[in-house]
């Protein structure tokens, strides 16, 4: 409950503790909105992969044996840097997309969010996890009224993970003047890992950018409002098509 301190009568102390309780309060319900936001999410996106796997497996064009065998020649070595879990999700996308192409009337979010997963899993696993190991036990804080500081923070302390919005704000803010100390911290720690230098290859932030500025990690997968050409265009973006350079493959080479 946030408090009234618009009073002409009260003590100015009193005003001050009020607007610091309400300051707390506001960013706990923004923390609590965007944690029902993605549960929601993912309990919608269980729901459609079910139904849309029942429905799809009778009707491909081709078995998930040869969609693992055209995606193996793709990436080629790159494919072993791929856990087990995102292998398996890349041949579900596959799947999901074959049938949104059937049934374009459907929401493309059976194909985006798995994209989504896949892109948040590689940069936990290859670069966020190292942050949060090295800083666990530091008493370090979160710059006053800075989202992404206090981002980092919850990873270090509550093992939050980072969407895929939230990590790309945080590496563009990594290349300014004053990036703040935890971002400069998270900066530190992810320059040890191989992905890291795959932010300077031409066109990791093009990629990048253009993925984000769908808004199909974000308003339009809330909203429920993903098109095929949406899910399309992430495909390209993404994997190529799986015939050219992708933002996938290019992070995927540095890893390996």
């Amino acid at each position: 409950m946030l408090y009234c301190v618009n009073s002409m009568h009260t003590d100015p102390h009193i005003i001050d503790e009020l607007e610091l309780e309400n300051s707390k309060l506001r960013e706990k319900l923004s923390i609590a909105e965007q944690w029902i936001g993605r549960e929601l999410s993912e309990i919608h996106f269980r729901k459609m992969k079910e139904e849309a796997t029942k429905t799809t497996k009778h009707g491909l064009r081709e078995s998930e044996k040869e969609i693992e065998a055209r995606l193996k020649k793709y990436f080629e070595a790159s494919y072993e840097v791929l856990s087990i879990e995102n292998r398996e999700l890349l041949i579900d996308s596959e799947v999901n997309f074959s049938y949104l192409v059937r049934q374009k009337e459907l929401d493309g979010i059976m194909v985006t969010n798995i994209y989504q997963k896949i892109l948040e899993n590689i940069f936990e696993e290859h670069i966020t996890s190292r942050f949060r190991k090295t800083y666990k036990k530091s008493r370090l804080h979160p710059r006053k009224n800075d989202l992404l500081e206090k981002t980092l923070y919850k990873v270090i302390q509550n093992d939050f993970q980072l969407s895929i919005g939230k990590i790309y704000l945080i590496l563009k803010r990594c290349f300014e003047d004053s990036p703040g100390d935890l971002v400069e911290l998270f900066r530190t720690s992810a320059e040890q890992e191989p992905l890291y230098t795959a932010l300077s290859h031409g066109d990791f932030w093009d990629y990048f950018t253009d993925i984000i500025e769908t808004g199909a990690f974000g308003e339009k997968r809330h909203a429920g409002k993903i098109t095929l050409k949406d899910a399309r265009l992430l495909r390209e973006k993404i994997t190529g098509n799986f015939e050219k350079e992708g933002f996938l493959k290019i992070i995927l080479d540095y890893i390996k």
